[in-house]
């Protein structure tokens, strides 16, 4: 072969070696990023809680590398590789991986959302007892991104109160991951308070009074309250439709009883039924006996004697040789046989009586022949009283009671001036009449109500300075006596008219009445309308009249002194005790109660 054509034939070759050799290094293949399956928009939630993805190299078998951000997790492995991520909190990661070693890194964003939004239920309140026809707003709102709120009722929407029975209300919830959220809550439209069928006779004589109701689910548990001046002084638990309460000491209460449903589920009390325990009875409490032939017997029936042996006198009968004069304890409705002598006379002075008691007493005639008479010469009755002396210890005692029946009524007038407060009206006591039209109060016009909250101690003025003895038995300072005492009657007619004419709004403090307030059934449809404040009441005293007289001292005129007096601490008692029991609709003017009497809570969603 020639020498040209053998370089003809490997110049082509040696060209080709010299070119591969020329190739710079930078102009071989770039490293190949891997693929990591999913897209940046997904969000995994509550129902798919745990990432996974598959990293997938450049050749099947090749070592993968990846990390996480904002954690400490890492792996490796072969491609392809799947990388679950368990247990992840809300919020955003970047996935890395490469090829290993010194391969390109791909990136996928994780989006991470399993926070469930939030549900608030205000109302219907769970475990919640209301009253058939009760008026309830439905309140539910959602937060925490919630794009959904949903319940079986609308927001704002009357709750269905018309039928009794339990019931639910369920709101539902998601947000814009998807995430669920749910709450249920449970009330009760029960029956009504429970009924007073049965309660002692007043006053209590004794201090065990026994009360009875009616009105509940068989098998029911109940529970009675016995109350003092709006405070809970005695409770107790009973299976049974009657209670037996005591011992009580003296002195003015209220009794109140309230069913507890299934489930620990309490209903409302019973309208709070007052009475009073004495010690002994005030002679114009005492029941008075039947009398017969009262001509026949002196003193007249109903005197007031003063003489530990009052001188009992009856009439003479035709043949009589001896009389069986008996004499009874009136207690209560029965009379108790405590004396029985056989004077041959018409007189007697019975020897044991005690004072501060009523007596009924009567006298049978005897003959010789005859034997006792079909029927008593007559039946008649007195008190016996302590005797009035004409002294100056007597007319400070006179004093001391005028000066107490002042200081009762102060108290009255320095409760009412310091404004009526939500403790001091009974829950459920307002009727829609009570309310300003402009409220557009909707349902019955009046309401008792049950028991109020906590009434403001009404004190008696016990700490406020008296008299200090001795005073002198004279005609002037027996006069001073009797113009405190009626200066304090004065007080109490004023108030009393104050009380029959009724309170305001003006009376009590703004922002007072909440919904607990309304009576069953009754709803303000504009509770935050501009209304017109009613003024405050005011206790008008009526003015002295008659001109001044003088006055002798003596027993008469010490007893009508201390009549005067006694009477007006008992109508100062009255008023407070009143008072004491909470206030309703009936001890306000109509549409006397505006806009300003109103709690947030009955005027924030209008």
């Amino acid at each position: 072969m020639r020498p040209g054509s053998l370089l003809r034939r490997i110049a082509p070759l040696a060209l080709g070696l010299i070119a591969a050799a020329l190739v710079p290094a930078a102009a071989a293949a770039a490293p190949v990023a891997p693929r990591i399956s999913g897209a940046n928009a997904a969000v995994w939630n509550i129902a798919t809680p745990t990432p996974s993805y598959t990293v997938t190299g450049s050749a099947r078998g090749v070592t993968i590398t990846w990390t996480l951000s904002g954690t400490t997790r890492k792996g490796s492995g072969r491609s392809p590789l799947t990388v679950r991520l368990a247990g992840l909190p809300t919020g955003t990661y970047n996935l890395d991986a490469a090829e290993s070693p010194g391969g390109a890194k791909a990136r996928r964003i994780v989006r991470v959302d399993v926070t469930p939004p939030t549900i608030a239920v205000r109302q219907p309140v769970d475990g919640a007892l209301y009253l058939p026809g009760q008026a309830v707003e439905v309140d539910y709102s959602c937060g925490g991104g919630a794009v959904t709120c949903t319940g079986t009722l609308a927001d704002a929407a009357p709750l269905p109160t018309d039928v009794s029975g339990p019931g639910t209300l369920s709101v539902t919830a998601s947000d814009a991951a998807g995430n669920p959220a749910s709450r249920t809550v449970a009330f009760a439209v029960g029956p009504g308070p429970p009924v007073i069928t049965g309660r002692p006779a007043q006053p209590v004589r004794g201090n065990r009074p026994v009360f009875s109701w009616a009105g509940g689910d068989a098998g029911a548990l109940f529970t009675w309250q016995v109350l003092s001046q709006g405070t809970v002084v005695s409770q107790g638990d009973t299976f049974d439709a009657s209670v037996t309460l005591g011992p009580l000491l003296p002195g003015a209460y209220a009794f109140q009883v309230r069913q507890t449903r299934a489930g620990g589920r309490p209903g409302p009390f019973s309208v709070a039924d007052p009475f009073t325990v004495v010690q002994a009875v005030p002679a114009a409490l005492r029941p008075t006996p039947r009398v017969r032939t009262p001509a026949r017997l002196t003193p007249r029936a109903g005197a007031t004697l003063t003489r530990p042996r009052p001188l009992l006198r009856w009439r003479a009968v035709p043949g009589a040789t001896l009389y069986n004069l008996q004499i009874f304890q009136v207690r209560g409705t029965s009379l108790v046989k405590v004396s029985s002598v056989f004077p041959r006379g018409t007189r007697a002075r019975p020897a044991g009586l005690r004072f501060g008691l009523r007596y009924a007493w009567r006298v049978w005639p005897y003959s010789r022949r005859a034997g006792y008479a079909d029927e008593p010469l007559g039946l008649s009755y007195f008190d016996l009283v302590r005797p009035v002396r004409v002294d100056g210890a007597q007319m400070l005692v006179n004093r001391r009671i005028a000066e107490a029946a002042v200081r009762r009524v102060a108290a009255i007038e320095q409760w009412l001036a310091a404004g009526i407060t939500a403790g001091d009206i009974r829950h459920g006591g307002l009727g829609a009449a009570a309310f300003d039209a402009a409220l557009r109060p909707v349902g019955g016009a009046e309401s008792s109500g049950t028991a109020a909250a906590a009434v403001r101690p009404i004190g008696t003025g016990a700490t406020t300075a008296r008299t200090k003895g001795p005073i002198r038995a004279n005609g002037r300072q027996m006069l001073r006596t009797q113009r405190i005492a009626q200066s304090a009657v004065r007080r109490i007619e004023g108030l009393e008219a104050r009380l029959k004419a009724g309170l305001t709004g003006g009376d009590i403090a703004d922002g007072a009445i909440g919904p607990e307030k309304l009576a069953a059934g009754v709803s303000l449809g504009a509770a935050g309308a501009t209304t017109v404040a009613a003024p405050a009441t005011v206790t008008v005293v009526p003015s002295r009249t008659g001109r001044t007289t003088r006055v002798r001292v003596t027993a008469a005129q010490l007893l009508i002194t201390q009549e005067i007096a006694q009477g007006a601490v008992r109508r100062a008692e009255a008023l407070r005790r009143r008072l004491a029991f909470g206030l309703s609709t009936a001890d306000f003017q109509p549409g006397s109660i505006g806009t300003a009497d109103l709690a947030s809570s009955l005027t924030r969603r209008r």
